[in-house]
């Protein structure tokens, strides 16, 4: 578990450089907790839903075992969440029909899951989802690098944006033949 400092300051102040340095290079999931996370309207609900943000990465896979398994574990609805760049949205690419089965979600689970696709970057769409649902968590699968020019990417405006805990999920996290999640559903309670 590691502490940001949410959206006090600026620039890489705001997550704190140190956080996202060790998010990427930790062998296990991190949870990121903002100093401000607890605050006002961004109080998150008891026993809300367990958002996961999707992004197709090699973390992908780890990410919805763990995202999954803390919802069954927690009698929890997972709410899946795919922000379409641009140049998907142009291209008339509408996962909403393929998304859960392509990213190993099957409808033998023993948990509600939901949907959700929107259009836009995907810090700004994943912001407004918490507004609108209210998660207890994030879950997302992070890479090791930023294929963004600098040190900052997709993991920095996750941790900048999120007003609820994030469990960062790095590739490999799941051993072969061990149940996924379990131990991080722990860590969550």
């Amino acid at each position: 578990m590691v502490g940001t400092k949410g959206r006090d300051g600026t620039g890489p102040v705001m997550v704190g450089a140190i956080a996202e340095q060790v998010v990427r290079a930790a062998p296990c999931a991190v949870l990121a907790v903002a100093e401000d996370w607890n605050a006002g309207d961004f109080r998150p609900s008891p026993g809300g839903p367990v958002l996961l943000a999707i992004e197709r990465n090699e973390a992908t896979t780890d990410a919805v075992a763990v995202a999954c398994s803390i919802a069954e574990f927690f009698h929890r609805t997972l709410l899946v969440l795919h922000a379409r760049r641009p140049a998907e949205a142009a291209a008339l690419l509408n996962p909403r029909s393929t998304v859960l089965a392509h990213f190993g979600i099957g409808f033998d689970r023993s948990f509600p899951v939901h949907c959700i696709v929107q259009d836009g970057n995907p810090a700004d769409v994943i912001e407004q989802v918490i507004a609108d649902y209210h998660p207890c968590v994030l879950v997302a699968g992070v890479k090791r690098t930023s294929a963004k020019s600098g040190p900052h990417g997709t993991a920095f405006e996750l941790l900048a944006c999120s007003r609820v805990p994030v469990l960062c999920v790095p590739p490999e996290t799941v051993a072969a033949g061990e149940a996924p999640g379990k131990a991080y559903a722990s860590a969550v309670a």
